[in-house]
């Protein structure tokens, strides 16, 4: 396996990945869906509804018509902060070689990993994709996570 490096967000990621989190929020109180980001767990469960929400085209017009891409980036920032703000996770930009790579929450040993866009972006647009956002949210628990580590493997996907 090729070896992972990380980096973080530089100041125009920063930018313009913070202004696609405020579109986020405007469009997911647009369709009344609560967005308090100093409540991880609300932000987690408004994003499962609203992901269902949008896949059965019961959102506004207005959010249908927003770029798609733009949307899970959006959405993909909000879950990480909701896990970095509950579960005291990392952020960083992850490359794995092969132009494969993305922003990502990683847990503080390393262990774990969740790509937030493409996650986001499968969970929104992917028709097989169960919505297992909220299941995924509530498993990040270390103690949930412990059993399952490998001693000597670093940077575990679980999206």
């Amino acid at each position: 396996m090729a070896e992972i490096t990380e980096r973080l967000a530089d100041s125009e990621e920063k930018e313009e990945l913070l202004a696609l989190k405020e579109k986020a929020i405007d469009l997911l109180k647009e369709n009344s869906f609560a967005c308090d980001e100093s409540n991880p767990k609300e932000v987690a469960t408004s994003l499962r509804h609203f992901i269902d929400a949008y896949k059965e085209q019961k959102v506004t017009a207005d959010t249908l018509a927003y770029d798609k891409v733009d949307l899970a980036y959006g959405l993909g920032e909000l879950f990480a902060n909701a896990v970095m703000n509950f579960y005291q996770w990392e952020y960083f930009y992850l490359d794995k070689g092969n132009d494969h790579g993305g922003f990502a929450v990683v847990n503080p040993n390393k262990k774990w990993y969740i790509f937030v866009h493409h996650y986001l972006y499968d969970l929104l647009f992917d028709e097989e994709k169960e919505s297992n956002l909220l299941l995924n949210f509530n498993t990040l628990n270390p103690n949930e996570l412990k059993p399952y580590e490998k001693p000597h493997i670093n940077y575990m996907g679980l999206s």
